[in-house]
């Protein structure tokens, strides 16, 4: 999104005479920054000063570059906000990219403050310490925008694109770097307002044609990805389930975005066997929200697809990996699920019957017999017997997060955090 965009928004300005480190760092506060997770080396002293100097941020330090994106990672996703690491340049960016590849992978919102090596030596090959040649070229694969700071003047504009980015579209990580001058070199700044967040609703046409599909569908599933998770659109994927009488499957990464006691949620369970897998064979059409649905359509090709989703490219992407016709809703989750009820509504609604009791059903399958292993079903029953339903879980890559993917019981939204397809070891 465009700074041009940006700068319609911008109100009340601050102007002052300050380092470059002291206007990144105020830019974060006014943009509702409360703390980074961080490393700190020679890059980056100039904005470590200035995080020592400003009580309204605190900076949190790991004991490894890897740690600073995990730590940035779970506190976005628990906090459904905005997570900040910072490191060196070079290895230390490497070393934090494990990180974000997981952010990448499950759509979150993480901000990664890079060091750079000197001005005049960027670029160069000169072998400098801590020296990567094209440093945001290695960095584009597990982000959304990249940015280098060269001058302290535009550190305002920067960090209002950069923040523009990271509240609109496909939520995904930013990368800002900047040389160590720019960080203490001193100037009058002006401070702009928070980036906003602009929401936009998918089109009248797209609405229309989805809300058809779904009044005309026999055995219609909602899936829920973290696309409604990010755009906090809970409430409207309950009342689109409850309007229509469609049960939903939610993905790993959007777990408790439907509470698994809702009498609709057939919980987070795509296996290869089992009742599951049987209904979503049996379903003549999927209803995508906010999801890329990896790999294959489980329905098989005959199943028609509606995919809602804030981001074009994954409905493109959508098409050539499993089937070559998919009715695209292109929008924000949120806005969209709403204005597609609605339309549902209007039209006179489905004439499906309750699945509840179908639901529940199926459920009771899944959890006994030959679909459950032990011992880790046992342990996870336990654990979560002596859980608040509220607790927030972290599960590494182990033979109990992976079981716990399907037969985790959660209650609500981003309480249950993995590392999504990205897998890395380590991650809790």
């Amino acid at each position: 999104m465009g700074i041009n965009l940006i700068s319609k928004f911008i109100g009340d300005s601050i102007m002052s005479k300050m380092s470059g480190g002291e206007a990144l760092v105020n830019s974060l506060v006014r943009e509702g920054v409360e703390v980074i997770f961080g490393l700190p080396g020679v890059q980056m002293y100039g904005v470590v000063s200035a995080i020592k100097e400003n009580p309204a941020i605190k900076m949190i330090v790991p004991r490894h570059e890897q740690a600073t994106t995990y730590m940035a990672d779970g506190y976005a996703r628990a906090s459904r906000g905005i997570g900040v690491a910072m490191v060196v340049p070079g290895p230390g960016l490497y070393n934090a990219a494990a990180g974000l590849s997981t952010a990448y992978s499950v759509s979150s919102q993480v901000l990664m403050i890079a060091g750079q090596i000197p001005r005049a030596t960027i670029g160069k090959n000169l072998g400098g310490l801590h020296e990567v040649n094209d440093q945001l070229e290695t960095i584009k694969p597990v982000t959304k925008f990249q940015k280098r700071i060269m001058n302290l003047k535009d550190i305002p504009d920067s960090m209002a694109e950069v923040f523009s980015e990271l509240r609109n579209g496909h939520p995904r990580p930013v990368e800002v770097e900047m040389p160590p001058e720019t960080m203490v070199e001193k100037d009058e700044v002006e401070l702009y307002e928070p980036a906003p967040q602009l929401r936009v609703a998918a089109s009248d046409e797209s609405i229309e044609t989805a809300a058809k599909l779904i009044i005309d569908a026999k055995n219609p599933i909602i899936y829920a990805g973290t696309g409604v998770v990010r755009s906090q659109a809970e409430e409207e994927l309950i009342q689109l389930t409850e309007a229509t009488n469609i049960p939903v499957i939610n993905s790993a990464g959007s777990k408790g975005v439907i509470s698994d006691d809702h009498k609709h949620s057939l919980g987070s369970s795509l296996s290869g066997k089992g009742p599951i897998k049987d209904l979503v064979e049996s379903s003549d059409l999927i209803i995508v929200l906010g999801s890329r649905f990896a790999l294959r359509n489980p329905a098989g090709d005959g199943c028609q697809i509606i995919h809602l989703d804030i981001d074009p490219e994954e409905t493109k992407i959508l098409e050539g990996r499993i089937q070559k016709s998919v009715t695209s809703v292109n929008g924000d989750a949120k806005l969209s699920i709403q204005k597609l009820t609605d339309k549902i509504k209007s039209m006179g609604g489905t004439s499906l019957n309750s699945p509840g009791e179908m639901v529940a059903k199926i459920r009771e399958q899944v959890t006994s017999g030959d679909q459950i292993t032990e011992p880790q079903n046992s342990i996870l029953d336990s654990l979560r017997a002596g859980m608040p339903k509220e607790t927030i879980t972290v599960w590494d890559m182990t033979q109990m997060g992976y079981y716990s993917r399907a037969f985790w019981k959660t209650y609500y939204t981003s309480t249950y955090i993995d590392s999504g397809y990205s897998g890395n070891l380590g991650y809790a």
